[in-house]
């Protein structure tokens, strides 16, 4: 694919801001829009990581990055967390975004990597925008992920330590306070939902936000529809606070309705869950753990169910993206498919409560020809609307495209403008 030139910037590179580059889980989005904006751009990438990538992640990110900037997080003492808290209050950042503020500064030869207000960016997460608290951005794209403020009103709501929801709220109002400021000043915003489009806008309405759903690889993540998985529950994920309250849920309301009905009934958790986790649940008949898995598509396929049991969500889930585009018969209450504009009975089975979600689990897992159905029309879904090479990446690269062109007019006028004051 030819690469996308800029107006009056030839062919310089693209400044790509990721927190965490993962190539599983929640924050592979990140992968993706390092491997899609490549087939379009010369990319320089920049990562904040507690962990240096392994020889084996340096080798795949180095087939789509030019250049490649390893910057140490630095919020794992007391000290730096201390340090961020004060950084955050006195400047009016919110948490993350004093963390990246201050991991720069901590380390004097890095300090020059810090973005620019001028530069052609695109940056993975609103941590990432100070700058341009210094000056607009008009050839900046911010990639939310979640809509910044939404996600840590869902965050202090479940936690159920108190001092744990106080600092929540905190950085909830630290957060609204920085966002309303810069949101303005991006050429654009990528809002993984409309829901989130239209929370970011309430903050700014004169902010541009554009919707680019939280996709995956659909080559890669496809089904295998010989396998017979019999009467099989799947819910993946980590002992992430927002996980365990949706589990607890399930195994506390649902699952134990869903046993009495179908004694054979197996419950899969896969992912990397904590040992306590693990205890919590020993003794649950019908329920294994996975563990760590190198390739969870193997899980998905020998499993029927897949089940969302979240109450309340920020974002879009990236496990359903997967549920879906594998074939899975989806059963969710309305909160786990937030942001997915699915249909009951036709890609997912949909229950209001736990009473509603058992009975759609019973009713799938006594009829294979509904489980196949769910699930073939979501992988149709899937196809039409999350697949970043076919749908996703396009649109992406057109976005940047144009906030390049129509932020290098801005900043040549402003130039100019400069230029005839003086």
């Amino acid at each position: 694919m030819p690469m996308t030139n800029f107006v009056g910037d030839g062919m310089k590179p693209l400044k790509l801001f990721v927190l965490e580059l993962n190539f599983t889980g929640g924050t592979q989005r990140g992968y993706y829009l390092l491997k899609e904006l490549a087939r379009g751009f010369p990319i320089d990438l920049y990562l904040m990581q507690r962990n240096p990538l392994t020889a084996e992640q340096l080798a795949e990110v180095q087939t789509y990055a030019r250049m490649i900037h390893q910057i140490p997080r630095r919020d794992t003492t007391l000290r730096d967390q201390l340090a961020i808290a004060r950084r955050s209050l006195t400047r009016g950042l919110s948490y993350h975004a004093a963390m990246a503020e201050h991991s720069f500064a901590a380390t004097p030869q890095l300090r020059a990597l810090r973005p620019k207000p001028g530069d052609r960016v695109v940056a993975a997460l609103s941590l990432w925008t100070a700058p341009i608290l210094e000056a607009p951005g008009p050839r900046w794209v911010l990639d939310q992920w979640d809509a910044d403020v939404h996600y840590w009103d869902v965050h202090a709501r479940q936690f159920s330590n108190p001092l744990l929801r106080l600092v929540a709220r905190v950085n909830r109002n630290q957060t609204y306070r920085f966002c309303r400021r810069v949101y303005p000043r991006f050429g654009r915003i990528l809002s993984v939902c409309e829901e989130d489009r239209q929370l970011t806008l309430a903050i700014s309405p004169t902010a541009k936000v554009d919707v680019l759903m939280n996709g995956l690889d659909c080559e890669y993540f496809a089904p295998d529809w010989s396998i017979d998985p019999g009467r099989t529950i799947l819910f993946t994920g980590t002992s992430d606070v927002r996980n365990l309250k949706a589990l607890r849920f399930f195994m506390h309301q649902v699952y134990r309705r869903v046993r009495s009905a179908v004694p054979d009934v197996r419950f899969i958790l896969g992912g990397a869950f904590s040992e306590e986790t693990r205890q919590e649940f020993a003794d649950v008949p019908g329920v294994e753990f996975t563990g760590r898995v190198p390739d969870i598509r193997p899980v998905y396929r020998q499993s029927a169910i897949f089940v969302s049991p979240y109450e309340d969500a920020s974002g879009t889930k990236m496990k359903v993206s997967e549920a879906l585009a594998m074939g899975r018969c989806l059963v969710s209450l309305p909160a786990g498919i937030r942001g997915l504009p699915l249909r009951h009975e036709e890609n997912v089975l949909l229950a209001h409560n736990a009473e509603e979600m058992a009975h759609q689990i019973i009713r799938a897992l006594n009829d294979p020809g509904l489980v196949r159905r769910i699930g073939a029309n979501g992988r149709t879904f899937a196809e039409r609307h999350l697949d970043w090479e076919r749908v996703l990446g396009p649109r992406l690269r057109d976005i940047v495209a144009e906030v390049g062109q129509v932020g290098a007019i801005t900043s040549s006028s402003e130039a100019r403008l400069v230029h005839q004051a003086s």
